[in-house]
């Protein structure tokens, strides 16, 4: 089984320029490091394939800020992923947006897309969900609950705060965030852990921990 990814973007048909926003979707898709492989597909969609789900939540948590913080259009892009967890049916290996390919692992993950993209009252804005078949579903329930977190945290979050998670997720510490953008390490520290930040990154870097 392998984790399959669909996203789109929130609100594309807003955006004047689509060629510009397509064509930086694509580039930022295809440079996504740790996928077997990932490609924009149809119209404002992508796909990509993983092995494991912390790894790919923490990949496409990047590509969010990646699209937020360097737009290749004159707003923010915002991302709508779902996650799903199953098997594939077609050639091997999985492809992102090859054809003949169907399967359970697709479907899920299209399931989670669709359940983004509902509203619900007393909830944070979900951008992101995962879906998996029943024998995965007990290892899926942390994953839920962390997504939700995760995007609580985020909806706080100003251009400045995704920025410095930017840098924080790619190893720069505090320090250099404030030299590069030529302030002091108190008032970027104290943005890290007032507007949760920290917390952010912390969590996404808690996925890939080993359990001790």
């Amino acid at each position: 089984m392998v984790v399959l990814v669909i996203g789109d973007i929130v609100d594309s048909r807003r955006v004047g320029d689509q060629r510009g926003l397509l064509a930086g979707l694509a580039s930022a898709v295809a440079g996504l490091p740790h996928a077997n492989s990932a490609a924009a597909t149809t119209g404002d969609e992508f796909q990509a394939v993983y092995d494991d789900p912390a790894v790919a939540i923490r990949e496409i948590a990047s590509l969010r800020l990646h699209l937020l913080d360097e737009s290749p259009v004159d707003t923010p892009v915002h991302l709508r992923v779902g996650f799903g967890v199953g098997e594939v049916i077609g050639p091997e290996p999985v492809d992102a947006g090859a054809p003949g390919q169907s399967g359970p692992g697709w479907w899920h993950a299209r399931a989670a897309l669709d359940h983004v993209r509902e509203t619900r009252r007393a909830w944070p804005q979900l951008r992101w969900w995962i879906v998996g078949d029943p024998e995965a579903a007990p290892g899926l329930a942390p994953l839920r609950a962390t997504l939700i977190a995760l995007d609580a945290l985020a909806a706080r979050f100003d251009a400045t705060d995704v920025s410095l998670a930017r840098g924080l997720l790619a190893g720069r510490t505090a320090s250099d965030l404030a030299r590069e953008r030529e302030l002091t390490r108190q008032s970027v520290a104290e943005r890290l852990h007032d507007h949760g930040v920290y917390g952010w990154v912390r969590t996404l870097e808690t996925l890939s921990e080993d359990v001790t």
